[in-house]
């Protein structure tokens, strides 16, 4: 039986970038030692999908609750 697994990349580095994050070259590391194991990697790197940092001040009080913007 085969097993899958993700590995999620959440460096600030897209795929394009010109050298590798240190993050993807440890990531590529694990899916070697894990190839013994019948183990297939599923790579997702989080920069390549412009996710945006944090929340707005509205969707966290809406979120979290109002005591929880004292840091905002």
């Amino acid at each position: 039986m085969t097993l899958t697994a993700l590995a999620i990349n959440c460096t600030l580095k897209t795929k394009r970038a010109e050298d590798p994050s240190s993050t993807d070259r440890m990531l590529k590391l694990l899916a070697v030692a894990m190839e013994p194991l019948d183990v297939t990697p599923e790579f997702l790197q989080l920069a390549d999908y412009g996710i945006s940092p944090g929340l707005p001040r509205t969707r966290a009080t809406a979120t979290l609750g109002p005591t929880s913007t004292a840091g905002f």
